[in-house]
């Protein structure tokens, strides 16, 4: 589930304070949000001083960056990286204790009683302060804790734009690439030029003219400027050219025009854009990223590497833009505070979108002459038989035509060019899913990245040897330890090692090497653990970067770092199942069998359900995964080591270990987006014990004559209803049809089944839209006739 937050700073100062407003939503669901409190920051002029001071020492660091400025003097108070930190480190510990006032204590306290640390959350600051935009919003340490929370500006005032439709298989991008003075854009160009399925216009040094007259044509999906530009005042400015500038206002008319018709982000690579993005806002345009203070060279390509690369990938848009600000981190030795600078300037009333939805063609928006052939060629076919004076003979030609658009949609998506969207749709019907409990049977131990701090990365043997010993005390059923630990890690090692030998309920991971990737080599298991209790951690992720399929056994090659053929999380489960009497078997095909569940396998290379040539290593079916904000209950190593947690929480569970820290980097793509890899692994387990214990449905799909007919059946679904329906109430029908399509997807997902969502909406409004165009006109044709 994704959250919404609205923080909303009301008219005040540094010396007098603010009101403050807080809500919080669910994402797609209706305003008002349906949890509010209110509350002040307190006054702290310091605050400002404090930016101040910090500024200072920022603009005197480096000398490429894409501000256009022409001093009047020789600088001579250059400052050193450590004195912009130091200063840095003051600002961020102020605004801290700003954030930990106590008449803000309500909208902290709130915030963490509503928000789950694995949700993914948009965070809206609502405010027209431009010094409150200015600050490091980033640094508060609630977003420390919450790693899938993203912070973004927005206007007091906005509004939804109207913006057509357009159909196209790339993502058109107009780039301007203006000013280059002292800096190095042409990198901004190459990356541009490496991203897949865009189709970019590069206006280099244009004249104003230029601008307004491609912002005119229809279809923009991105705009993009690098180059100089800064905030005089409230306004932002570009230079596109060595000679001329431009402000948002001088092309109001033209930007207007181009977020009418899909203009829905904008990119300035470029110094201190606050004011841009507030000009742009005042025009309603869906999303804008832009750099709140000066830019050095480097660090706006590094960003814009970072960003293209997770937002073309698939990434969310937060998220992507998270991510590319985090990486930025690596450069602060030498450009302090880089991850500072970018910032979203959000509509609230548009949605983000993915790169895919960008690229996204709807069938039935196309204009006439480029339509597919199939739907050029159905009014043919129904249009063959003239003799429609009959029920009959009026039937046979859309049956005709039902067949034959079910033939060639299946047909397509044989050839695999649906995959991606199934996969998408698949996503958000998983996410549909009614809410489930946690998964009582499992206790997840997790390494925060407060105790990575602590601690130190990898985590110390002793470390985790104490934390065994303490869990052992309450009685586990069993601990699984998703920490690699081939080689030794002092201080403990010793300690930990008695543990492999000699401690039956604890189980290991090691990592099957990839012959095909040469930074794989694999992961030995831990040294003297028994063979029959480690299991390898390895999963099999889709073409999109997304899990969905649970990898249950392999055959190891020879020699192989790790020789283990069972997951860790099927070991887990299956230890688990035999201390209640359920003892794995196989079926006459060879296949797992616990009590009366029989895991069936995905095949190993042919197409199934949404997948096209299927990569069936091993022994795989789907990860239906549990719908549940939190798989499992969850305490963190610290708590465990400082005997912080009720006995009750591990008597008899499956105890995980893992790391969730952002550091450690084990993070998957899910349906539900980025969590740990200790957590996927808790789902793995809570699949097999739940199918086993709970009857809670394993995912299946049906063979290729029940899709085939389902598909069909949708599409004879379109013919009746045109059939059926008055002309007037056709489009109507179409459209309630479609929802009940999805919510019968959706029903049949909680069941287990995986149905075709996409081929069967396809062909609804296909034979739907082609016969209503056919059938109505002829009858109308016949009775003029008559």
């Amino acid at each position: 589930m994704s959250k919404l937050v609205i923080l909303k700073i009301g008219e005040g100062n540094f010396e007098q304070g603010f009101p403050v407003i807080l809500q919080i939503g669910e994402e797609g669901k209706p305003f008002p949000p349906p949890v509010q409190v209110t509350g002040n920051l307190p006054p702290k002029p310091e605050i400002i001083q404090l930016y101040d001071r910090w500024r200072l020492k920022y603009d005197n660091i480096g000398d490429k960056k894409r501000a256009l400025e022409k001093p009047n003097k020789q600088i001579t108070n250059v400052s050193i990286p450590e004195d912009c930190q130091a200063a840095a480190q003051r600002l961020s510990n102020s605004l801290n204790q700003w954030l930990q006032s106590r008449e803000f204590l309500r909208i902290r306290d709130k915030l963490h009683e509503e928000i789950n640390s694995s949700e993914v959350v948009r965070f809206f600051l609502e405010t027209e302060d431009i010094q409150i935009q200015r600050l490091p919003w980033q640094e508060w340490d609630f977003f420390a804790n919450y790693n899938y929370a993203e912070i973004a500006v927005i206007p007091r005032i906005y509004k939804q734009v109207k913006q057509s439709i357009q159909t196209q298989t790339q993502v058109k991008i107009l780039a301007i690439i203006g000013d280059g003075t002292g800096i190095n854009i042409e990198e901004d160009k190459r990356l541009l030029e490496e991203l897949p399925n865009a189709n970019i216009k590069f206006l280099v040094e244009p004249k104003r003219q230029k601008i307004n007259d491609k912002l005119w044509e229809e279809g923009w999906d991105i705009l993009f400027f690098a180059g100089h530009s800064k905030t005089e005042s409230e306004t932002g400015r570009i230079y596109i050219n060595e000679t001329d500038s431009l402000t948002i206002l001088d092309l109001k008319l033209a930007l207007r025009r181009a977020i009418s018709t899909g203009l829905k982000i904008a990119i300035f690579n470029s110094c201190d854009g606050l004011g841009l993005a507030r000009n742009l806002a005042q025009l309603h345009i869906p999303q804008t990223i832009v750099m709140r203070e000066p830019v050095l060279d480097n660090v706006a390509q590094e960003f814009l590497k970072y960003f293209l690369r997770e937002f073309s990938q698939g990434e969310s848009f937060y998220l992507a833009v998270r991510k590319a600000r985090e990486r930025l981190h690596g450069l602060e030795n030498e450009y302090p505070c880089a991850s500072w600078l970018p910032v979203i300037y959000q509509n609230p009333a548009h949605q983000p979108p993915l790169w895919q939805d960008l690229v996204a063609a709807p069938l039935q928006a196309l204009e006439p002459n480029n339509q597919p052939a199939i739907i050029q060629l159905l009014p043919q076919i129904t249009g063959e038989t003239k003799n429609y004076l009959t029920t009959r003979t009026r039937f046979l030609p859309i049956l005709i035509a039902s067949l034959l658009t079910t033939g060639i949609v299946l047909g397509v998506r044989q050839t695999g060019v649906l995959e991606k969207v199934e996969l998408v749709a698949f996503n958000q019907l998983m996410q549909l899913r009614p809410e489930e409990k946690p998964d009582d049977r499992i206790l997840v131990v997790e390494a925060t990245e407060q105790d990575i701090n602590k601690y130190s990365f990898p985590l110390p043997d002793g470390i985790l040897a104490q934390a065994i010993n303490k869990l052992d005390q309450y009685q586990p059923q069993f601990i699984g330890l998703d920490i690699f630990r081939e080689i030794k890690r002092e201080p403990g090692h010793a300690e930990l090692v008695k543990h492999f030998e000699q401690n039956d309920r604890l189980i290991a991971v090691c990592r099957v090497p990839d012959s095909s990737d040469l930074n794989n080599p694999g992961v030995l298991a831990p040294p003297k653990m028994p063979a029959d209790g480690v299991g390898f951690a390895d999963v099999v992720i889709d073409s999109d970067r997304v899990l969905r399929r649970h990898l249950l056994f392999i055959t190891p090659e020879q020699n192989s770092a790790c020789n283990s053929d069972n997951a860790f999380n099927v070991l887990l489960a299956i230890n688990f199942l035999e201390t209640k009497g359920i003892k794995p078997t196989k079926t006459s095909e060879g296949n797992l069998q616990l009590g009366n569940v029989v895991f069936t396998p995905l095949p190993v290379e042919d197409s199934t359900g949404g997948y096209h040539k299927i990569d069936g290593w091993g022994t795989q079916i789907l990860l239906n995964y549990r719908a549940s904000r939190k798989i499992a209950e969850t305490v963190t190593i610290t708590q465990v080591l400082n005997s912080e947690i009720n006995p009750e929480m591990v008597r008899g569970r499956i105890v995980m270990i893992g790391v969730t820290g952002r550091t450690a980097g084990d993070y998957i793509n899910t349906p539900y987006g980025e969590i740990p890899g200790v957590l996927v692994q808790a789902h793995m387990v809570s699949q097999i014990l739940s199918a086993v214990l709970d009857k809670r449905p394993l995912m299946k799909i049906w063979p290729m004559l029940g899709e085939i007919l389902w598909v069909w059946g949708w599409s004879l679904m379109g013919v009746l209803l045109v059939w059926l329906c008055p002309s007037r109430f056709v489009i109507l029908a179409i459209a309630s049809t479609s929802v009940m399509l999805m919510g019968s997807c959706l029903i049949l997902l909680i069941q287990g089944y995986w149905v075709p969502v996409v081929p069967s909406i396809l062909v609804l409004v296909i034979t739907s839209t082609v016969v209503k165009s056919n059938y109505h006109n002829d009858l109308t044709i016949q009775n003029s006739k008559s």
